[in-house]
């Protein structure tokens, strides 16, 4: 089944200027979720 396009996010690659790739927002909002308790266990 298709995607809507309001489950994407657009994703902007660092090392590439304008360079945009458009991911699914789910896996996305999870993996930044993960990401940021990592990196607020490293500010203690």
């Amino acid at each position: 089944m298709a995607k809507f396009d309001d489950e994407k996010v657009v994703f902007q690659n660092v090392n590439v200027p304008n360079h945009t790739t458009r991911v699914d927002a789910e896996k996305y909002n999870a993996m930044k979720s993960a990401f940021l308790k990592i990196i607020a266990g490293f500010s203690a």
